[in-house]
């Protein structure tokens, strides 16, 4: 009599440990995306204003030809709007709190792997735990930052195994062997 309630208990947890991968899984992908948006916004607005620096430095010392003028009006300008893009878009604290989201749902699924790991089929998951687990679950997507749909249908298509095999870190933005 007690079996089918604690099936329906751990199929439900082990849904939950699904979901809570695909969205770490998400979070860990756009936050790296963003600091990749960052750096190509950065570095070529800190290279150009690394060369306009030194060009003033020479510029003091000789003359330089009207298009040279020109150009380095130009870089400056480029370098000015690409650093207001970079200020303003703050792709990098959007890049911190996908990350910090991803390990959020990456904690909640550890503790919704203990949960099922300390309750064997045999005994019946508490009641208190999955209340817990769930109101966890709704607070952490009430916060999170949104993802595109297309973006959380895309993880969701990849094969359940796939998801079950990947390590916990795989695709954290701060590993360097992943693409």
């Amino acid at each position: 009599m007690s079996e089918k309630p604690v099936l329906r208990t751990v199929e439900l947890l082990e849904s939950w440990q699904r979901k809570s991968r695909i969205s770490q899984r998400a979070h860990y992908f756009v936050a790296r995306r963003l600091v990749r948006r960052n750096c190509l916004i950065g570095v070529p607005a800190v290279i150009l204003s690394g060369a306009l620096g030194s060009g003033l430095l020479v510029t003091t010392q000789t003359s330089l030809s009207v298009h040279w003028r020109i150009g380095a009006g130009i870089a400056g300008v480029a370098a000015a709007v690409l650093t207001a893009i970079q200020m303003s878009a703050n792709l990098f604290g959007a890049a911190e709190r996908h990350r910090s989201t991803g390990a959020h749902f990456d904690s909640l699924s550890r503790e919704i792997e203990q949960s099922l790991a300390v309750c064997p089929l045999s005994e019946e998951i508490p009641l208190q735990t999955v209340e817990l687990i769930r109101k966890e679950l709704d607070s952490l997507s009430e916060r999170a930052p949104a993802l595109a749909p297309e973006l959380l249908e895309e993880r969701r298509s990849s094969s359940v195994s796939e998801v079950n095999r990947t390590r916990r870190y795989e695709d954290s933005p701060f590993n360097t062997t992943s693409s």
